[in-house]
């Protein structure tokens, strides 16, 4: 079975060529190179590598050919030797192979690449090996590379700067960018770890909706996810709220300062749901830059399951009209 790393090195190798090369090269190829994909021409019964490309440099050819793993295993220096000696047989051109190991677990300590194939004017077979929990996340940060923020859970990352990664790739970052740092980070935090990296990465609920709507479509799962955004939401919106109950409680007295920054919460985070369901959910709509519900918090919680359920821009018109009169049904 395909595993997730696999998969997305190989849409990497894809998408953006280069940015897999300035990632696992030590010298990526100059703006001038030319590289083309050449896995097809290469398939067989025989050999079936993970991708490979044809390097032109200043007029000279070579087959750079990437092999993964997600750990080492006695076979794979084998497997890629054999891979490099036909395709060299297929091509006929100085052969790279790059070995990229995802995990350190079986790589012996003594462990070597194998030694460069070289017979002047006849043979040119070179082997590295990238560990890519290895590679400094600074690498990877500073390169104005979208394709590889993603990688960050896979490469030698401490929690700054995973927070750093997932705040740049759910903010910035394209679809499969979102999908692919999501299903990474899954590989290395369980369930919890994963929600307390958001949590740290300070997603916010609306954020969290659009994140799920696009990688989870219709899904169950999606459904279920909005309804915890939403339910987290409601918690942002007690935490504010508190924090403006404890400030006023220190002139006016903690027990009422508390007690009115949790109702102020629970009437701001209400409304603030109600914001952002609408802008969701109906584009179109006009939202008041100055928006000002008159009604009361049992009022606001039943909007809110109104609006998300609302199926037209009149009947949201109606449910918003019924909160600003303070009259609602």
């Amino acid at each position: 079975m395909t595993q997730p790393y696999d998969s997305y090195l190989k849409s990497i190798a894809s998408d953006d060529p280069r940015a897999l090369y300035y990632l696992l090269q030590r010298l990526p190829p100059p703006p001038g190179a030319l590289i083309h994909p050449i896995v097809q021409e290469l398939t067989s019964k025989k050999i079936i590598i993970d991708c490979g490309f044809l390097v032109e440099i200043n007029g000279r050819k070579r087959v750079d050919i990437f092999e993964f793993k997600a750990g080492y295993a006695n076979s794979a220096r084998k497997q890629i030797l054999d891979y490099a000696l036909m395709v060299y047989l297929a091509k006929n051109l100085p052969v790279e192979c790059t070995l990229v190991i995802v995990y350190p677990y079986k790589l012996p300590r003594s462990y070597t690449d194998l030694p460069p194939l070289r017979i002047p004017g006849l043979l040119s077979i070179t082997f590295r090996t990238v560990k890519l929990w290895e590679i400094d996340a600074e690498r990877v940060l500073s390169a104005e590379k979208p394709h590889l923020l993603s990688v960050l859970p896979l490469v030698k990352t401490n929690q700054t700067q995973m927070v750093e990664g997932a705040r740049r790739v759910f903010q910035t970052g394209s679809v499969d960018a979102q999908r692919w740092f999501w299903e990474l980070a899954k590989l290395r935090y369980n369930q919890s770890g994963v929600e307390r990296l958001f949590e740290d990465a300070e997603m916010n609920a609306a954020i969290m909706e659009k994140i799920i709507n696009e990688i989870y479509p219709l899904s169950p799962l999606g459904k279920r996810q909005i309804r915890e955004a939403r339910k987290q939401a409601r918690q942002e919106g007690l935490q504010e709220g508190l924090k403006e109950g404890l400030q006023e409680g220190l002139e006016k007295g903690l027990k009422k300062g508390l007690e009115k920054g949790l109702e102020e919460g629970r009437l701001t985070e209400a409304s603030d749901t109600i914001r952002r369901v609408l802008a969701r959910q109906f584009p179109s709509y006009e939202i008041p830059a100055k928006l000002s519900f008159k009604a009361d918090l049992a009022a606001l919680r039943a909007a809110e399951d109104a609006v998300f359920e609302a199926k037209s821009v009149a009947e949201a018109e109606k449910i918003i009209a019924q909160l600003l009169s303070g009259k609602p049904k």
